[in-house]
């Protein structure tokens, strides 16, 4: 549900299959409070305490809170704790450090203007090591990273990522945005599919 000042979450379900092995996550919420969690199979690693889920909220509720927080004027300087049935992890997100070593720092956001952030996964608890169960002395997984741009769509001015960047086994990673579809649900709602030009995309 989406309030006044913030994504309050009821449910998060998550279902993958990699190379034959499949993994499941199911949390419910009440008032925005984890109440159930149920994984398959279950953790590797030590439990994500009840009291280190305190206060989080789902991967895709954080995420489109910080969207929507660009939405409200504000720039990339925030922190998200989450909690995806596994894992306990904050989303930091900052301003891109400026080129050339410049120390200017980013003026407030006015409407209409670009973003440029970058985000990094800081792990606090959980599947926080590698998934090698034959190695006891495996390191823990270094922190993800990635960078985001985003910037109005057309003459709806809603603020939405236009590119990702992060890093994976197979090299650099880019997602561009081609088309945005939005539905207005007010009296008389109306539903369009306005064009976004997103940058050129990065061949890899």
């Amino acid at each position: 549900a989406l309030t006044a000042s913030a994504l309050v979450p009821k449910q998060h379900r998550m279902n993958s299959e990699c190379r034959g092995t499949v993994r499941n996550a199911a949390i419910d919420y009440a008032d925005g409070r984890v109440t159930t969690v149920r994984v398959e199979p279950p953790p590797r690693e030590q439990e994500v305490s009840e009291r280190q889920r305190l206060e989080t909220r789902d991967p895709v509720s954080a995420v489109i809170g910080l969207i929507y927080a660009a939405n409200q004027g504000q720039r990339c300087g925030a922190r998200a704790p989450v909690f995806d049935g596994r894992r306990r992890y904050d989303i930091v997100i900052d301003d891109m450090p400026p080129p050339s070593g410049s120390a200017v720092a980013a003026p407030a956001m006015a409407p209409g203007k670009k973003l440029a952030c970058q985000i990094e996964f800081q792990g606090i608890a959980g599947e926080l090591r590698k998934p090698r169960p034959d190695d006891a002395t495996r390191a823990q997984r270094p922190n993800d990273k990635a960078k985001v741009w985003m910037e109005p769509i057309d003459s709806v001015g809603l603020v939405a990522p236009v590119r990702i960047e992060f890093d994976s086994w197979i090299g650099t990673m880019t997602l561009d945005l081609r088309e945005a579809k939005y539905t207005m649900d007010a009296a008389g709602a109306s539903a369009g599919a306005p064009k976004v030009k997103p940058p050129a995309p990065a061949r890899r």
